[in-house]
């Protein structure tokens, strides 16, 4: 994941986040494994870290697209 400083409101950035984990989440413990499946390991040998399970990757970048398109539109009239 990639975070760019002053690219969500502090809103967005709670919504983003309940909705890669869920409302309420106790992030200091695991991911919800609904979501998040610990099988991904950058190479071959390491220890399996947390990853997105496939239909949220896949959600997510529909999401993203739309964003893509809306955003520029969104702060075109003013929005901050």
């Amino acid at each position: 994941m990639v975070v760019l400083d002053g690219l969500l409101t502090p809103s967005e950035r709670t919504s983003l986040l309940d909705w890669l984990t869920a409302p309420g989440h106790d992030h200091s413990g695991p991911p919800p494994e609904d979501k998040w499946e610990r099988a991904c390991a950058d190479t071959e040998g390491d220890a399996a870290s947390w990853g997105l399970r496939p239909h949220v990757l896949q959600a997510l970048e529909v999401r993203v697209r739309v964003c893509v398109c809306v955003c520029p539109c969104m702060y075109a009239r003013g929005r901050e």
